[in-house]
C-alpha cells in the first residue's frame, strides 16, 4: 500500500502525505518504464496474462491517478483528523479504496476485452462495400480475416482500365441522379448477361437510394481520396478471401493476378460459375458454403 501501516495511529502531516505520494508516483513510473518499454501502442495490442495486465494497470493507476488525486486526500486526511481515533489508518482506508476502485474498472475492461477477443470476427464487404472494408482494415487489428468480392483493390493511380471491364454500366455508379431505364441497366449489370430472375428489390434500392452518395465517390479518386488498396492487401497478416463470379460485367478477373495478395485465402481466387456480380443472389448455396468454409477457418487460427 502506498501508506504503510506503521504510520496507523498516528496523525499524517500534508508535507508527509505529500512525501508518500511522490515517492508512491515516481516508484510507479520506475516500474512502468522498465515494463512498458518496447511495447507495441497500437490499434489491437494485447493486453496481456491477467496477472500482467493488473500489475501493470494497478501500476498505472498509481502513477498517473494519484497525482490528481492528491488534493482529495490532503482534504480527507485534514477531516479525518479531526474526526477520527486513527486518521492516518483512515487515510490509508481511502487510499486504498480509491486504488481499488480503479482495480475493478480495469478488471471490468479487461473481461470485456477478452469477451471481445475470443470472438473476434470476419469481415465481409461487397462491391463498393469491399474498397470500404479494405479502407477500414489497417485499424481492425483483430479480426481474424477479410473476405471480399465484386472488388478489385486499387492502388493511386487507380488502374481502372484494368481492373474494370468496359461494361457501359459502371459509369452509373458515379452518377448523381438515374432514370428507371438507367437504374434498370446498372442493376442488370449486376448479375450475369442473360439472368432472367432479377429481384424487384434491386431495382427499387437503386431508385430510392440518395444520388448524393454516389456523385461523390468518382471524387475521392484522387491524392489523399482513400489508401492505396493494392499495398493494404499486400501488408495484411490475416488471410484476404476474394470471390469472384465467372461471368462478371463489371469486374475484370484477370486483373487480380496482378495484385500481390500474400495472404489469400487457398493461394486462390475462389471463382464461381454461372455467377456475375452477385453471386450471394446468383449462386447463393455456392458463395455461402465458401463464407462458411472460410469462416470455420478463421475460427482454428490462434
Amino acid at each position: 500500500m502506498p501508506v504503510d501501516a506503521r504510520v496507523a495511529g498516528r496523525t499524517l502531516s500534508p508535507a508527509g502525505l505529500y512525501a508518500v505520494l511522490l515517492g508512491t508516483t515516481l516508484a510507479a513510473w520506475a516500474v512502468l518504464f522498465v515494463r512498458m518499454r518496447g511495447m507495441d501502442a497500437g490499434p489491437g495490442t494485447d493486453l496481456g496474462t491477467l496477472g500482467w495486465y493488473v500489475g501493470v494497470w494497478v501500476t498505472m493507476t498509481a502513477a498517473m491517478m494519484l497525482p490528481s488525486a492528491t488534493p482529495m486526500l490532503l482534504v480527507y486526511a485534514k477531516v479525518a483528523s479531526g474526526s477520527s481515533r486513527r486518521p492516518a489508518a483512515s487515510t490509508a482506508v481511502f487510499l486504498f479504496g480509491y486504488v481499488v476502485s480503479w482495480t475493478a474498472y480495469g478488471l471490468v475492461a479487461y473481461g470485456l476485452y477478452r469477451l471481445v477477443r475470443a470472438h473476434d470476427p470476419s469481415f465481409v464487404g461487397w462491391s463498393r462495400g469491399g474498397h470500404i472494408l479494405l479502407e477500414a482494415a489497417p485499424e481492425l487489428g483483430r479480426a481474424r480475416g477479410f473476405a471480399i468480392f465484386g472488388t478489385p483493390p486499387l492502388a493511386f493511380p487507380p488502374a481502372m482500365g484494368q481492373a474494370f471491364l468496359p461494361h457501359p454500366a459502371l459509369a452509373l455508379g458515379f452518377q448523381a441522379e438515374l432514370t428507371r431505364e438507367e437504374a434498370c441497366a446498372y442493376v442488370a449489370a449486376f448479375f450475369k448477361a442473360g439472368y432472367a430472375d432479377i429481384p424487384t428489390f434491386f431495382l427499387e434500392d437503386a431508385l430510392r437510394t440518395d444520388g448524393r452518395s454516389r456523385a461523390p465517390v468518382g471524387a475521392h479518386i484522387a491524392p489523399g481520396g482513400y489508401r492505396d488498396e493494392v499495398k493494404v492487401v499486400a501488408e495484411l497478416r490475416v488471410p484476404l478471401a476474394v470471390l469472384h463470379g465467372a461471368d462478371e460485367q463489371l469486374v475484370n478477373g484477370g486483373y487480380f493476378a496482378s495484385v500481390p495478395m500474400p495472404t489469400l485465402w487457398r493461394g486462390v481466387v475462389q471463382t464461381i460459375a454461372g455467377a456475375g456480380h452477385a453471386p450471394q443472389w446468383e449462386r447463393a448455396a455456392d458463395f455461402d458454403a465458401l463464407i462458411e468454409a472460410f469462416a470455420r477457418d478463421g475460427e482454428t487460427r490462434p
